[in-house]
């Protein structure tokens, strides 16, 4: 059973310029099952943008005036096999076929790939252990009637926070 992301490179792999229904009735035809306009779209984002996906240097997105998006494959992109195509499609796999590998195997690619795309940055991972509090802050109160020793305690201590590298969020409800 082949995937959405097989199924629509191979649809790609036609060379021809389609549309989005185009790529779903080429999928339906090929499995004889119905197949949602909504799941080949996501797919479709993704294998089409280059920072979720090598093969987003090689798909070709186009619009026209009140007219839907168009899809196809760079000339130079239809020499690769679908496997290989499939490789670029997925970030990580033991002996998959890279972005370097392709340039090296087929040089004509090479002026599709633009290195200064932004990949999403990865969210920061959690730290899971919490700052150990000394002895004396555990018994410190700030003393209400003295704001600005109040917060010259909370800057320290956010400033001691922050050195750990860890995020602070703050909630501020105020009283009268």
């Amino acid at each position: 059973m082949k995937t959405k992301s097989e199924l629509i490179i191979e649809a790609l792999k036609t060379g021809r310029d389609l549309s989005l229904s185009e790529i779903a009735a080429h999928i339906s035809e090929s499995t004889g099952q119905a197949v949602k306009l909504t799941d080949i779209s996501s797919v479709l984002s993704k294998l089409s943008k280059p920072e979720k996906a090598d093969t987003g240097f090689f798909i070709q997105r186009r619009k026209k005036p009140k007219r839907p998006y168009r899809y196809k494959l760079v000339d130079e992109a239809l020499e690769m096999t679908t496997g290989e195509l499939i490789d670029l499609s997925h970030k990580t796999g033991k002996d998959r076929f890279t972005l370097e590998q392709a340039g090296e195997k087929y040089p004509g690619i090479k002026k599709y790939v633009k290195r200064n795309v932004v990949k999403k940055p990865e969210a920061p991972k959690a730290k899971t252990a919490m700052p150990e509090r000394s002895e004396s802050a555990q018994h410190e109160t700030p003393v209400a009637n003295e704001p600005v020793a109040f917060e010259q305690q909370l800057i320290e201590k956010i400033k001691a926070v922050l050195a750990q590298g860890l995020t602070i969020n703050v909630n501020v409800n105020l009283r009268s």
